[in-house]
């Protein structure tokens, strides 16, 4: 079977989640589902599939498919960016511009800057939302009160990594 093909190659290069559902796999689960129904009936749906795919993995991609379920931030992106182009395997092709509002990049030292400033201006109590927006990065609010606190040492990992990189505490003095 052409899905199981697809199982075995992308375990072959090393891909960790198994591989992506191809439509010909999605027409398929549609037609079984209505022939078998999806109350309860996952291990019979995935065995007739034949792709290898556990009944847990095969409910999950009905539900997502149905809209029970959100699939990936990525792919979410990508649909709403109308990245509707799917490659050779019948994959989800996202561009490079998709991806990178997926993921967080690094903190230029200009942002930075830029932060320090806004804060500076604005202050940090409640002031975050505002911050974000006049940073115009699209960065999250969390995102850049968490960077500012990693910035300045209060983030919670902070005050564990200075324990354990400060040097051991010296002695008082003796009383005279």
């Amino acid at each position: 079977a052409p899905a199981m093909a697809n199982r075995a190659a992308a375990a072959a290069r090393g891909e960790k989640g198994g591989a992506r559902w191809t439509p010909d796999e999605e027409a398929l689960l549609k037609q079984l589902i209505d022939e078998v129904g999806a109350k309860g009936n996952w291990r019979v749906v995935a065995d007739r599939l034949g792709s290898g795919r556990s009944p847990g993995a095969v409910e999950q991609h009905w539900q997502i498919m149905t809209g029970g379920r959100k699939g990936s931030s990525a792919t979410r992106l990508a649909e709403a960016a109308g990245a509707d182009e799917r490659d050779a395997d019948g994959a989800l092709k996202r561009s490079r511009a998709t991806k990178s509002r997926a993921v967080a990049h690094r903190w230029t030292p200009q942002e930075e800057a830029d932060l320090t400033t806004l804060v500076t201006e604005c202050g940090t109590r409640g002031k975050w939302a505002q911050i974000a927006e006049r940073l115009n990065t699209g960065r999250t609010t969390s995102g850049v009160e968490q960077h500012w606190k990693i910035m300045h040492g209060s983030h919670h990992g902070a005050k564990k990594a200075k324990l354990a990189g400060a040097p051991p505490a010296a002695a008082p003095p003796p009383p005279p």
